[in-house]
Formats: structure tokens, sequence, C-alpha cells
């Protein structure tokens, strides 16, 4: 049973948005492979906690820098979809109870990345809360 919760700040950030406590497979990018071949993307495979139009909430098991661009892929649990997506790192909180950390990443506009469905499959999932 999916939840929805709704932040309401009147603030300039875009935390309005409705979000859905949701547990996706996601894959970070935190190193592209090298041109040559020898060296390949170094991958961190994490979870989401929640999700919106504009981003999403996640685990990782190391830091990550405010501002930093991340290529990512968010696999939905209900099908096969993969969604290849551009992402800034907003913030990011060390969790206490197991060393990991909680980020928050923006999904960006950007040519040749699922921007367009990741926001129809998130319209999708509310409107079946609903």
């Amino acid at each position: 049973m999916a939840m929805i919760t709704s932040n309401h700040h009147h603030n300039a950030e875009k935390r309005s948005e409705m979000r859905i406590d949701a547990t996706e497979t996601v894959y970070l990018e935190l190193t592209s492979a090298s041109y040559d071949g020898k060296d390949p993307a170094r991958i961190s495979i994490t979870e989401s906690i929640d999700i919106s139009a504009n981003g999403l909430r996640a685990t990782t098991k190391e830091p990550l820098s405010q501002g930093r661009l991340l290529q990512i892929v968010v696999q939905s649990r209900e099908s096969s979809q993969r969604l290849k997506l551009v992402a800034e790192v907003k913030w990011c909180t060390a969790l206490l109870q197991n060393s990991h950390y909680e980020v928050g990443l923006e999904v960006l506009e950007s040519d040749g990345t699922d921007v367009a469905e990741w926001k129809s499959w998130v319209a999708n999932r509310l409107s079946h809360l609903e």
C-alpha cells in the first residue's frame, strides 16, 4: 500500500509536489567507464525511499557532494521498465543507524534521457492512489 506525502513549504524550493513512498531499484553511476574501456563504470545499486515528478530520495553507502550530477537508472519493481535519467544531488545526510547516507536527487531535463517517461510514470502512479 503506497502512501502519498506532501510537504507544503512556501519557499523557493519545489517541495509542494506530491511524493509517493516507493521502493524502486536505483542504479547510480558514481564514475563513468574509462575511454579505453579498461576501467568499467562504478555503479552503486540502491533503493528509493520516495519518488516525485521532480526527483527522488534514496540511500547510498557513501556520501555524495551537493551539486554533483549523476547518470542514474530507475528500474520499476512492477515492470521491467528502466528509466535512464540525469539527476543532481540536492542534499546528503548521514544515517546514524547503519553508516549509510540519505540523498535527495532532482531529476533534470536532459536530452537523451527518459525524463518525459519518468514524469508520466510518476503521474500514472499518483493517479492510481487517488
